[in-house]
């Protein structure tokens, strides 16, 4: 049995051109169709068990409906106005704020919202590629660019520095005094969607990241249970010498 292969996950994510997508005319023209389906048929294989082991959690947020009928307005003046309860608006504020990590070891959760969230292009589950590689005459399979920084830390463990940014809400208590401020951090470099609300603050911390792989257990998986192999059954011709004096081995039908 041959060795399985590691991904290979870059620090900021997975830079490929759609034109190296399958179903790109130059990228079928590039090999036969038998070749095209089954290294099509692999990376999909990888990419589907990459997107069931990476489970949701954590994921209450301001439903769209709601979004587009209060534009602007968080969780707690959502609640004064009486559109969600007091215990929706702290769920939502625990949830974004302090989001509980997958145990160190396994794969991570995702926290990124369902579609029609402003944030929901940016989760590196919903983003995971797979494309053909000329120069190796094989499938690349692996989270996006959009993801940034954040897969690579999953999977291999590493620091990051995360820069603390706060909001003020405008609006007073019944006591008549002004609400708590809400923190939250973020990478550095990176920043809020709706800056109008939030600061950043000089105060930096350094996270470090335990290793929470998901790529090489997707890999691991659909190899060990011969998927992978049998998206190449039938690519393979075996044929007798001019003589029969021999075997040949070759592509095609």
């Amino acid at each position: 049995m041959g060795m399985i292969p590691t991904p290979q996950v870059p620090a900021i994510g997975m830079k490929a051109s759609t034109k190296l997508f399958f179903d790109k005319q130059a990228v079928q023209a590039a090999m036969t169709e038998m070749d095209r389906k089954a290294l099509w048929k692999a990376g999909g294989l990888v990419r589907d068990r990459v997107r069931r082991i990476i489970k949701r959690r954590g994921l209450a947020r301001i439903s769209k409906t709601i979004s587009d009928r209060y534009p602007g307005a968080g969780p707690t003046a959502l609640h004064k106005l009486g559109v969600i309860s007091a215990k929706q608006r702290d769920i939502i504020i625990r949830e974004v704020q302090f989001p509980k990590p997958s145990p160190a070891g396994s794969p991570p959760f995702t926290h990124t919202p369902e579609s029609g969230h402003y944030a929901s292009y940016l989760g590196f589950r919903r983003n995971v590629w797979y494309f053909y590689d000329e120069s190796t005459h094989s499938t690349v399979v692996g989270p996006s660019k959009k993801g940034r920084m954040i897969p690579y830390l999953h999977e291999f463990g590493g620091v990051l520095r995360l820069r603390t940014w706060v909001y003020i809400p405008q609006i007073k208590t019944k006591r008549g005094g002004m609400r708590s401020p809400i923190t939250m951090k973020l990478p550095t470099g990176q920043r809020p969607h709706n800056q109008t609300h939030w600061r950043p603050m000089s105060q930096q911390t350094v996270v470090q990241y335990p290793a929470r792989p998901f790529m090489k257990p997707a890999v691991y998986f659909c190899s060990a249970n011969g998927s992978i192999a049998r998206a190449f059954r039938n690519t393979f011709r075996v044929t007798a010498g001019s003589r029969g004096g021999g075997f040949t081995i070759r592509r095609g039908p």
